[in-house]
């Protein structure tokens, strides 16, 4: 998988995420490896930049190291339908 800093959004759409609804990055677990790869492809793309490796380490996708290498784990609503939340919001 190509982590390059465009393809982020890429990563999170190979994961189902449809790039208009609402996308929780911290319910999204990574093998240490790919967490690993994701950052230091953000870094060698720009080493000047660490905002957006900064921005992955606070945020997510976080670390589960108990995941087969490869693997991805999705938390209960990683994604939250944009008209369901626009629902949530305006009912509070």
């Amino acid at each position: 998988m190509n982590h390059s800093p465009m393809p982020l959004a890429r990563f999170y759409r190979e994961l189902g995420w449809n790039g208009e609804d609402f996308l929780d990055v911290k319910k999204v677990r990574t093998t240490k490896a790919i967490f690993e790869e994701m950052t230091e492809a953000f870094h060698a793309k720009d080493p000047t930049n660490l905002g957006i490796g900064i921005f992955i380490v606070n945020v997510g996708p976080g670390v589960d190291e108990d995941l087969p290498a490869g693997k991805v784990k999705l938390l209960k609503d990683w994604v939250i339908p944009i008209k369901n939340r626009i629902r949530k919001s305006s009912a509070a």
